[in-house]
């Protein structure tokens, strides 16, 4: 069965209504193939045997969010498997447009058939979104607002996992607090891509951005795994970025004069994983000072270079049981 409430083939408008405890084999509340709006809106402890825990976007439908809309605690069991978290199944177009002082949260996360056919993901507004659980395989494109990827209570991870040649764009957004799942790399955004079909191609674009707070055991921004249109020289390779900010103040005594710092800068580099061991790295890093004492403005540029490398061997304690 398709659609646990509704199944759409023409255009549904949903207001201010809650879905709970309903199910399907596709789209545990909604199986959507036209247009859809959803604003203000609740699905909790849905569930879907096949895919879309509350719903499954198919590739002609378009589905719009808005207002406070939560998706918590729904479904699915794809490949008749154990049941995993998951809001929404998506081949086909997603729009998140939350005003400000306005969220839309997803439990269970946005996803895809993984094959040729991407969903696209749009996010634009003032407001933000909160995901705790990943968004696969769709081409993303991000616009304004905040986008805040909150880790869960587990391992899973919460972030933007780009596979399959799907293209990811993000302007003026904010990634907040998104982590990568144990052992895995990228705490905002994990890449990896097929080379030979992207040769040539832009398939990320972010720009007027900023990373906050995200974390990873590698590219706590973002990781980029097989390359992007580059071959596998940049396989197992994170390219990761970070924002400084500091202000000093000395107060005017009868001894000395004071003076006020700030200091605003960035570093960026690129890490390589030689092994399972070795880990090396290199980046440049720019800082701008200016200090202002009593008459006198100096301003003070330092670059620096850096070069590091990490090892951690792994240690197999079966060899030292008794």
């Amino acid at each position: 069965m398709s659609g646990g409430v509704i199944k759409n083939a023409g255009t549904v408008n949903i207001n201010d209504s809650e879905f709970t405890n309903d199910s399907a084999d596709y789209g545990g509340v909604i199986y959507n193939s036209n247009e859809l709006n959803i604003d203000s809106s609740t699905f909790n402890n849905n569930h879907a045997s096949s895919s879309g825990g509350a719903i499954h976007n198919s590739t002609n439908g378009t589905v719009n969010i808005t207002g406070n809309t939560t998706f918590e605690s729904n479904t699915h069991s794809p490949n008749a498997g154990d049941d995993i978290p998951n809001d929404v199944f998506n081949t086909g177009t997603i729009n998140l447009n939350p005003d400000k002082k306005e969220k839309i949260f997803f439990g269970g996360g946005i996803d895809g058939d993984g094959g040729s056919e991407h969903g696209t993901l749009n996010i634009n507004g003032q407001g933000e979104v909160w995901v705790r659980n990943e968004l696969i395989y769709h081409d993303v494109n991000l616009n304004s607002g905040s986008l805040v990827l909150a880790p869960s209570t587990s391992a899973k991870a919460s972030r933007f996992v780009i596979e399959e040649n799907a293209k990811f764009s993000a302007n003026n957004t904010v990634f907040k607090n998104s982590h990568a799942g144990e052992e895995e790399d990228g705490g905002a955004i994990s890449i990896t891509f097929a080379n030979e079909d992207n040769a040539g191609e832009e398939l990320i674009s972010i720009t007027s951005s900023e990373f906050k707070n995200n974390t990873a055991e590698s590219g706590g921004a973002f990781s980029n795994l097989q390359g992007m249109s580059s071959g596998d020289a940049w396989k197992n390779t994170t390219v990761w970025m970070q924002g400084l900010a500091n202000h000093a103040k000395l107060d005017t005594t009868s001894k000395s004069n004071g003076f006020k710092a700030d200091t605003y800068g960035a570093a960026f580099g690129v890490e390589k994983k030689i092994d399972n061991d070795v880990k090396a790295g290199i980046g440049y890093a720019y800082n701008k000072t200016d200090v202002n004492s009593k008459g006198r403005d100096t301003d003070v540029k330092t670059h620096t270079l850096l070069a590091y490398g990490k090892y951690n061997p792994f240690v197999n304690s079966s060899e030292y049981s008794q």
